[in-house]
């Protein structure tokens, strides 16, 4: 896979710095029952939307409700998709307990890491082609896996650099937030 970085930068595997997972892959329901908790879950994503679906239901345990919440921070990546959409990814930022299903993949960073600065690496590397070049096809859609994400090439910068690099293209490109529907 090529590298699209500067090459004064340092290059590391995205899993030295974020863990990578799908999500839950219990069966929703519509209507409540005695033995199913309410859940939020993601419908769709674009560039800064995450569209919410309405509530359902799930046969989930309280563990696992703390295992598969989303946090704010973290990135949520589609991984089926087009060879033009596959990629796609936006940083989660509500507080709302939203459960991550296995419909996206979620990359939580660590504390070197800036989740901002890596979803402007992940858009750049969807950008140049590298998620459809790593993709495989499954039927009519594009596929990655967690294994295939985790070996992506990134730049490895000091936090404080990736900062820097954020304010840079905030004031050129204006912020942009997060919206939900």
């Amino acid at each position: 896979m090529k590298n699209i970085w500067p090459k004064e930068w340092g290059i590391t595997e995205l899993k030295n710095v974020a863990s990578v997972a799908t999500g839950c892959y219990y069966q929703q329901h519509d209507y409540a029952d005695e033995h199913l908790y309410e859940v939020t879950t993601i419908d769709k994503i674009t560039d800064t939307v995450i569209a919410l679906n309405a509530p359902k239901y799930m046969r989930i345990t309280e563990r696992e409700i703390a295992k598969f919440r989303l946090k704010k921070g973290d990135i949520i990546l589609s991984h089926r998709n087009s060879a033009g959409q596959i990629g796609k990814s936006v940083v989660f930022e509500l507080s709302k307990m939203i459960i991550h299903t296995d419909k996206f993949i979620r990359i939580r960073v660590t504390e070197d890491y800036d989740s901002g600065f890596l979803n402007y690496v992940l858009k750049r590397s969807k950008d140049a082609g590298l998620f459809a070049e790593m993709a495989r096809q499954n039927s009519h859609t594009l596929h990655i896996t967690c294994s295939q994400l985790r070996t992506l090439a990134i730049p490895s910068l000091p936090i404080s650099m990736q900062l820097e690099i954020m304010e840079d293209i905030s004031a050129y490109e204006g912020e942009s937030r997060t919206s939900y529907i």
